[in-house]
């Protein structure tokens, strides 16, 4: 346990940390160190580092642009996000955090990096013939590079991570890095993960408590790596039908088994400093509560349908002991944070990588799309979704499915509508479930299908006209150390990701 607490305390700390004192950043630090770590050591350590970005500033991103959560008119920390302008420099720290900006920047971050420590781990199991390590690195990995991939299309991947050999990397285009990904999947679920003598000098070792997810169930995370490359190949549908009508088909004609048993999270945090949930630390340790309170777009929602979800995403309203949301961007209220719906956080609360509910969703629309593949009927998954969605926040009774989901529930799953309402229905049940806990996940999701459809534009856009944002610009500090990194633009946050609706054209 000790040792899980110096993990979790120094991410945070390198995370939270507003200004780059000696104690976190080193000009002299060798941005190969983590290679002389031991497999035991760094493997924690990538999969917090992954946890923390996703789990913090991502998910505020995620939050308001997905538009589970608006600037509060009582404070301005997320005015610019939530006008879709990403100014220079405001994702850097997370950048760094999950490629080792030291690698090419004039000053270092101390460790290793997330995809750098995940990376190391790889090379290490590869070496010692440790496949357990090297499928849960790998898993974690390919994960850190999707979400980085679908924030800002291209990406540093095939030259990344290789220290002072590459210190100008490449971006690579998405389709490749998307094909990368798949590639690394399967050659670490190929593998032999049958436990062996852990006294031998070769062999799988078992997993303990250095897996901060699974504690060393190898089952879930091949269950987890199947799940996320059903993801990767849903993804890119519209862009490329034929590659990921392929993929499904080869998963279930494999007999894959997917994450529907247990939540993939990190659960390992303490109500204590520097030991917290990352977004409970930042948004109300040092923030107070006061910059994000509930959108309308998905506060109305749950009102309508009296969802009982709504007590675990908002919190009444201080003065009028009510839900009451502002519409998306509005940021200019009555400049009082106590008469809205704060977000209902919590500093021990877990980040999901991925939900049950969400797996369930995935098949949902695998089910959908190919039903000859699946062999299952997509309202079988949906149910199983929705139900899984109010089991997790331990809202069901006597473990029945909800009444949300019976025939004439406000929630049913259309069966009789055409393709696009059924899809509707499966997308939009995704994005409730991942309110709060999956917000870059609703927002890249709304990206690719345009569901929910309820969505609403920013009351106050930077640029009139923007549209929807579609994707992170490229921070000002990569491009001044990499000459092939591309310059910051504010308007690059209209472009489109490769597999989006708007850059497919559908």
């Amino acid at each position: 346990m000790r040792k899980i607490t110096i993990y979790i305390t120094s991410l945070l700390l390198l995370i939270q940390g507003g200004s780059c004192s000696s104690d976190w950043f080193d000009i002299n630090q060798n941005p190969n160190a983590a290679q002389s770590s031991t497999i035991q050591l760094t493997l924690p350590a990538g999969i917090a580092g992954v946890a923390y970005v996703f789990g913090g500033k991502f998910q505020v991103l995620g939050g308001l642009w997905g538009q589970y959560w608006t600037q509060s008119p009582g404070a301005q920390q997320y005015r610019d996000l939530d006008q879709y302008k990403v100014s220079p420099g405001e994702f850097s720290r997370m950048w760094q955090i999950m490629y080792t900006g030291a690698d090419r920047g004039s000053v270092n971050l101390q460790g290793s990096g997330a995809l750098k420590d995940l990376t190391a781990v790889q090379r290490m199991a590869r070496e010692q013939e440790n496949w357990t390590y090297y499928l849960i690195a790998t898993t974690m990995k390919v994960y850190g590079f999707q979400m980085m991939a679908d924030l800002y299309n291209d990406i540093p991947y095939t030259e990344a991570l290789k220290g002072l050999e590459v210190a100008a990397p490449i971006f690579d285009e998405g389709p490749l890095v998307y094909d990368s990904l798949i590639n690394e999947l399967d050659f670490a679920l190929g593998q032999d993960l049958t436990i062996k003598d852990p006294t031998a000098e070769l062999g799988p070792e078992e997993v303990g408590t250095e897996d901060f997810v699974f504690a060393g169930d190898m089952d879930q995370w091949v269950r987890f790596a199947n799940t996320l490359k059903l993801k990767i190949y849903l993804r890119q549908v519209n862009a490329r039908p034929e590659v990921t009508q392929a993929g499904v088909q080869e998963l279930f004609s494999n007999g894959a088994e997917f994450l529907v048993e247990e939540s993939a999270a990190m659960t390992q945090f303490n109500d204590a400093a520097s030991q917290r949930n990352p977004l409970y630390e930042t948004e109300v340790t040092f923030l107070g509560n006061t910059s994000l309170i509930a959108s309308n777009t998905s506060l109305q929602y749950l009102l309508d349908n009296n969802d009982p979800r709504i007590d675990e995403f908002y919190e009444l309203s201080r003065s009028d002991n009510a839900y009451i949301g502002l519409d998306q961007g509005t940021l200019f209220g009555d400049g009082n944070s106590d008469n809205y719906s704060r977000v209902d956080l919590g500093p021990v609360k877990p980040v999901y990588f991925m939900t049950v509910a969400e797996a369930y969703f995935l098949l949902a629309e695998a089910a959908l799309r190919y039903p000859a593949a699946v062999g299952e009927t997509p309202q079988v998954f949906y149910d199983a979704g929705v139900t899984a969605s109010f089991e997790r926040l331990e809202l069901l009774e006597d473990d029945m499915p909800p009444v949300q989901v019976a025939d004439g529930g406000v929630y049913a799953y259309p069966t009789t509508g055409d393709f696009e309402t059924q899809l509707e229905a499966i997308i939009t049940q995704k994005w409730v479930e991942l309110n709060g806990i999956g917000g870059p996940e609703g927002f890249f999701e709304f990206n690719r299908t345009g569901y929910p459809s309820f969505f609403v534009e920013s009351a106050n856009p930077f640029v009139n006209g923007i549209g929807f944002p579609q994707r992170i610009p490229y921070d000002n500090e990569e491009a001044q150390v990499n000459p092939n990194a591309p310059s910051y633009n504010e308007l690059e946050v209209r472009n489109g990701v490769w597999w989006s609706l708007k850059a497919t054209g559908n």
